[in-house]
């Protein structure tokens, strides 16, 4: 098993384990990693907190060290002066500075909210998702809980009781430049906190999950108002948590679709019959230790790695839209019919538009592939003037995976995905019925060669170079209606049978009144095979994926679970349309099963890695 498998194998392990109780994520300071995080984020996962004596102790003496230096003489930054290029301010209203940065830096934009809203998907549009707001409360926790902030314990604990009970704050998605940390995002968080009444949350579960006011929120889980004194403003908001989260969101997918491209290309290798040199994947090289930092140098780090997965994935689309398009051509598909079309070609289109679908996805994975680092402007009076991006990098990273399966760039990625293992599918149905055909057509040309050349001996030599020609000629003419074709193909055999038969030495002569009955009735029959063979797999389909090895796995989830149909170029037969078949394969991407499918696919193990699930991922 190779390194990156081995890795994937242990992370998809552990996110099930903290799934399934077996593991708990806990908020030491240390432990926090990235299936943890996936975890808490996606899978509602309850963490502990470390709340034993000595760790509440040591808390206290860095509060108490804190209060020692507000009540000094020396200015102390954050604590008695301003921030960043207003720095030279000074004060020692301690309490009323902590407010006014947290005013400060809500500044983003968010929908007109009230009491007891649902939230339009426009509205939500604005806001960060809520398993992302999960990940950076968690994140910041396992920062905050270190004691090297000054921050009280009642103020860990109020920000771990909102992620317990599932509040997720209204923070904008559009603001942080990640550069004394992810101030915005931070400051909105915090804000529930100290009951803001303008300050928002989701709370609640399923359908009565509603938007409230901090005053609300803090009532209905039977928390009080918070006032942060000196520093504790400065500690909460001053920290990568956001970005950091969200890397590892997009970490976490970007391990998924390393194996998934895998998986993939060893089914295009079997579908088209052809050998590629494998490819190492570069996701192993992108590192994870940045999620226990802060600061701005750190936010550098997150964006660097981000900027990576970026590139990694794509590099991966590239390879799917290459694998793809050569499965679509029928010049390089190694006798598939063009746009893999089960009808006739001049009516039946099949795979085309999803051909340019697909062109769209890798083109805006490409865009989404440039760094933002490149984009950075001076803010905040030139006191940020290099800024890292780190949240933006990471939100584009997410984006550019959709795409590639289909938050942009990921999900750009998983539509391309979807659409190249849609084609996989169609593509090993067409090669299963095309081998039966080819099956019964050489034996029907055996027999066919003997009713109409009696009198001649033909040996196992002749007919291996009469079939080699044919199968030739199969492949040269899928772009050809069937009575056309078959018509050329037996045409263009006779020819390579009267060479045939002139270069042996020892035969009678052969009438060309016998040949021509050959050519017509091999026509006749092979046109008669071929429809039939296609009726017959009608009804029956799904058979697709006894040529396949271990990747007949994949068919069998894709035509099985999730119900994906093959698509037959008949408007009787087919009642939807092909990418609505293509978003059940998008949909399932999210999928435990999904993920843990393509590790057992690669690792050869008919088991699962420790049950089945289909929570998200």
């Amino acid at each position: 098993m190779s390194t990156h498998l081995s890795c994937v194998k242990q992370h998809l392990e552990s996110v099930r384990s903290h799934t399934h109780g077996q593991k708990i994520a806990v908020i030491d300071g240390q432990s926090v990693d990235v299936p943890a995080v996936v975890a808490v984020s996606r899978h509602a996962h309850a963490p502990h907190i470390d709340c034993s004596p000595e760790k509440q102790r040591n808390i206290a003496k860095a509060v108490a060290v804190v209060a020692k230096l507000a009540s000094g003489e020396q200015s102390q930054y954050g604590i008695t002066t301003g921030f960043g290029g207003s720095a030279t301010t000074r004060t020692k209203q301690t309490a009323l500075l902590q407010k006014a940065l947290i005013a400060l830096c809500q500044a983003g934009i968010t929908p007109a909210f009230k009491n007891g809203q649902v939230l339009t998907p426009e509205e939500q549009d604005l806001l960060f998702p809520q398993d992302w707001i999960r990940g950076v409360m968690f994140v910041r926790l396992n920062s905050l809980i270190r004691a090297q902030s000054g921050t009280r314990w009642i103020v860990i604990d109020g920000l771990y009781k909102l992620l317990l009970h599932d509040v997720a704050p209204c923070v904008p998605l559009r603001q942080s430049i990640s550069a004394s940390g992810d101030l915005g995002p931070l400051a909105y968080i915090s804000g529930v906190l100290t009951g803001h009444p303008d300050n928002y949350a989701w709370y609640g579960q399923g359908a009565e999950r509603r938007v409230y006011d901090s005053p609300t929120i803090l009532q209905k889980i039977g928390l009080q108002p918070i006032e942060f004194i000196a520093k504790e403003g400065l500690s909460l908001i001053n920290g990568t948590g956001a970005s950091s989260a969200v890397a590892c969101l997009g970490m976490h997918d970007c391990h998924i679709i390393g194996v998934a491209s895998q998986v993939l290309s060893a089914f295009d290798l079997v579908v088209l019959k052809y050998h590629i040199s494998g490819r190492d994947n570069p996701i192993v090289d992108v590192q994870t230790e940045y999620i226990h930092h802060g600061a701005n140098f750190m936010a550098m780090a997150v964006t660097s790695a981000t900027e990576k997965l970026r590139l990694v994935v794509h590099h991966i689309a590239k390879l799917m839209f290459a694998q793809l398009t050569e499965l679509l051509n029928h010049s390089t598909n190694c006798g598939l019919p063009p746009n893999l079309a089960v009808g006739e070609p001049s009516v039946d289109y099949s795979l085309k538009g999803a051909d340019v679908a697909a062109a769209a996805y890798l083109s805006e994975i490409a865009y989404l592939a440039n760094p933002v680092s490149t984009h950075v402007v001076s803010a905040e009076m030139h006191n940020q003037s290099i800024n890292s991006l780190a949240l933006i990098s990471g939100r584009y990273t997410l984006e550019a995976v959709k795409l590639c399966f289909m938050a942009s760039l990921i999900t750009s990625l998983l539509s391309l995905m979807s659409t190249h293992l849609y084609a996989l599918c169609q593509a090993a149905d067409l090669r299963t019925i095309e081998a039966t055909f080819r099956s019964k057509l050489f034996s029907v040309l055996r027999t066919e060669t003997a009713v109409h050349l009696p009198g001649v001996r033909f040996d196992d030599d002749f007919f291996t170079r009469l079939n080699s020609r044919l199968i030739v000629l199969l492949n040269g003419s899928t772009d050809q209606d069937s009575t056309t074709r078959f018509e050329r193909v037996m045409g263009d055999l006779a020819s390579t049978l009267i060479s045939l038969l002139n270069d042996e030495t020892a035969t009678m002569d052969v009438p060309l009144k016998a040949i021509n009955q050959w050519r017509i009735s091999l026509t006749r029959h092979s046109r008669q095979i071929f429809v039939e063979t296609r009726a017959a797999y009608a009804k029956s389909p799904d058979a697709g994926g006894k040529l396949l090895g271990r990747t007949g796995m994949l068919y069998t989830y894709v035509r099985g679970v999730l119900g994906v149909k093959m698509h037959w170029g008949d408007p009787t037969v087919d009642k939807t349309t092909i990418g609505s078949e293509i978003a059940k394969i998008f949909r399932a991407w999210k999928s435990a099963e999904m993920a843990e499918l393509m590790v057992r696919i690669l690792v050869g193990s008919e088991g699962d890695l420790g049950g089945t699930s289909r929570a998200k991922l």
